[in-house]
């Protein structure tokens, strides 16, 4: 009988562990389903034809920069990620274009693609998983640097790749493209996921159900909001392009790097003003995650503070619409009522 008692708890707590293990391989799939969409976005924008080069050098910075931000985040609190295996891609892909560029050879657009696709790949989450395996326990590396990739690049790089797809449409009259919105909201739902991952951060194990379940139902309405309010104010605040020789010229709007600005600074005085204690440098870093997430769960000292981080976004809307209503042309309306609809509505 108590043999059959020892055997039973040995079984229950290898199965325990299976589910831990297997929870670590879904959300390390999640991952780098993420990386292979930004991969094969990046490859298509590299066509030469898309006149699109600035926004894929964009989007490839989206990536690459927060990982690096965040590895030196980690390395100044005491923890660690490798450096080598986070740029190693992005490396090769960048030695390989620099080799055509600094020959004076045209590189194929074959080649280009592949080199950019490759910016998207890090090595990182298999490391991740490989020492977390044992325990079948999330690190505070694997935590952070989730968080870090779903609420900093995760929304940059969906703004960037949905901001892509309009501007093609405006220039060609294409309709949606379909690599594009499902990369744009793998990223939607990678940062639903990390902003959920930050409020039971600190707190008590629980499910992956449970962590998924707060995610679509709390977190994904406001990422998905707050994705679409910069991504239509960054087109609707652009000169409208009229050939397919312009795009290059419209890639930037500095009117979103204006909002964006005023509410990072807004975010970082409210961290700093709820919590004397806070670091800057932990400040600055929740304050990036805020600008889609809200503040986060696993601060008590933030709870009052919702009810008017909710009022800050409110008002920046406010003025972001102000501000396109008065500068956006005909055109512009017509390409959102003609295929894009449907993300007007998504927002409204």
């Amino acid at each position: 009988e108590t043999v059959g008692v020892v055997v039973t708890i040995k079984y229950i707590a290898w199965w325990k562990l299976c589910c831990k293990r297997l929870t670590l391989i879904v959300l390390t799939l999640g991952l780098l389903g993420d990386q292979y969409s930004d991969g094969c976005v990046l490859g298509d924008l590299a066509e030469p034809a898309k006149h699109m080069t600035a926004i894929a050098i964009a989007l490839a910075a989206s990536i690459v920069v927060p990982q690096v931000l965040t590895w030196a985040f980690l390395l100044a609190h005491g923890m660690h990620l490798s450096l080598l295996r986070i740029l190693a891609f992005p490396s090769a892909a960048a030695v390989a274009l620099a080799t055509f560029w600094l020959s004076g050879a045209a590189c194929p657009s074959e080649i280009r693609g592949v080199a950019l696709f490759f910016v998207a790949v890090s090595l990182e989450p298999f490391a991740r998983l490989r020492n977390d395996w044992e325990t079948g326990e999330q690190g505070k590396e694997t935590i952070w640097a989730s968080i870090a990739e779903g609420q900093i690049e995760g929304p940059c790089s969906s703004i960037l790749t949905l901001y892509s797809a309009v501007l093609n449409s405006a220039v060609t009259g294409e309709g949606v493209s379909l690599l594009f919105c499902v990369s744009s909201a793998w990223s939607m739902v990678s940062a639903a996921r990390s902003s959920a991952e930050l409020d039971f951060y600190g707190q008590q194990a629980t499910s992956l159900t449970t962590r998924m379940v707060v995610a679509l139902r709390d977190k994904l309405p406001c990422v998905v909001s707050q994705v679409l309010a910069y991504l239509l104010f960054a087109f609707l605040t652009r000169n409208f392009p009229n050939s397919t020789e312009e795009p290059h010229e419209q890639d930037a709007s500095y009117a979103v790097w204006c909002i964006l600005s005023a509410e990072l600074l807004l975010n970082y005085g409210m961290l700093r003003g709820s919590s004397q204690s806070m670091s800057k440098s932990v400040a600055a870093f929740l304050a990036c995650t805020m600008v889609v997430g809200g503040p986060p769960g696993c601060l008590g000292s933030l709870v009052a503070a919702r009810s008017s981080h909710g009022l800050q976004h409110f008002v920046l809307v406010v003025v972001m619409a102000g501000w396109a209503w008065t500068v956006a042309t005909a055109d512009h309306w017509q390409i959102l009522a003609e295929h894009y609809w449907w993300l007007v509505l998504a927002f409204a």
